[in-house]
């Protein structure tokens, strides 16, 4: 493939959804999904190009499975300040098992993310149904860390509308971690439900030098 960045994945299940762009946008941008039922052998789908918007950038990618059993897909571009909305075309997940489900392009907007530059982007679903997505970042200029909740809003033609319901600064680096950063939302970062419906977060730092002189670990911070 002709792509050199891989953004802000997802991990819905036993599905996870990434991304794939080029840096010097000279290829569309799209995103594939990979099957970890089995994790030492993963299977993966044919990539699935934009059509609409920022069709050069894929940033940040999310999923979920709606009501409805189709599967929803979310491809941001560049600093996600655009998404397009892919749906599948039946209750199944596209190119897996004898399904014919495909993936529809349903919709490209604007996002209202203003200058937070998310590099990551996660669906979240609510037990009524009502989806969220969470949105981590760095703020450059302050050198902090944030994660802002917006809800989702789908219209009936699944053209989606964003509303800020939650913002709150995480600390990567205290006095727990020897005043050194172990984590940043520039890099990596993402939520967990637990089986008690407890939501998690947890960020990773930019390069997998944790242990000096390795290159097999990199550090992880919890938020619950």
């Amino acid at each position: 493939m002709p792509y050199d960045h891989s953004g802000g994945l997802e991990v819905n299940g036993e599905y996870v959804i990434v991304p794939f762009e080029k840096n010097d946008d000279q290829a569309t941008a799209g995103f594939r999904i990979a099957r970890l039922s089995n994790p030492l052998n993963p299977q993966w789908s044919p990539l699935v190009l934009r059509t609409r918007g920022q069709t050069v950038n894929a940033g940040a990618v999310s999923l979920t499975l709606l009501s409805s059993g189709r599967y929803l897909a979310l491809v941001f571009g560049h600093n996600s300040d655009d998404v397009e909305v892919f749906v599948s075309s039946e209750a199944a997940m596209p190119y897996f098992g004898s399904s014919s489900s495909t993936w529809i392009s349903q919709a490209s907007v604007s996002t209202p993310f203003g200058g937070a530059e998310y590099q990551g982007l996660q669906l979240v679903t609510q037990c009524d149904g009502q989806l969220f997505v969470a949105g981590t970042h760095r703020n450059k200029w302050f050198d902090e860390d944030w994660v802002d909740l917006w809800r989702v809003d789908l219209s009936a033609t699944f053209v989606p509308g964003f509303t800020e319901v939650a913002s709150r600064h995480m600390s990567c680096s205290s006095a727990a971690t020897g005043n050194k950063r172990y984590c940043a939302f520039d890099a990596g970062a993402g939520i967990y439900v637990d089986p008690d419906g407890e939501i998690l977060l947890y960020g990773v730092e930019h390069y997998n030098d944790a242990y000096p002189g390795t290159t097999r670990a990199v550090k992880v911070r919890e938020f619950p």
